[in-house]
C-alpha cells in the first residue's frame, strides 16, 4: 500500500527531527564525525521533504 503525500513527508519531518536529536547527542558527547554524520542524514531528510512538497506543489 502506498503512503500519502502527507504521510510520507510527516514521516520524514520525524525522521529528520530524530537525526536533529542525535546530532545534538553526538556533538555533546564530543562526538565529531557522528554528529557530521547525523548533521547529514538531517539535511538529506530535509531536501527530500522539500522536494516532495515542490512536486505537491506543481502536482496539486
Amino acid at each position: 500500500m502506498s503512503m500519502s503525500r502527507y504521510a510520507k513527508e510527516k514521516r520524514l519531518q520525524a525522521l529528520a527531527k530524530r537525526a536533529g536529536v542525535r546530532l545534538a547527542e553526538a556533538h555533546g558527547q564530543g562526538n565529531k564525525p557522528k554528529a557530521q554524520h547525523f548533521k547529514a542524514r538531517m539535511y538529506r531528510l530535509l531536501q527530500c521533504v522539500a522536494s516532495l512538497r515542490e512536486q505537491g506543489a506543481t502536482h496539486g
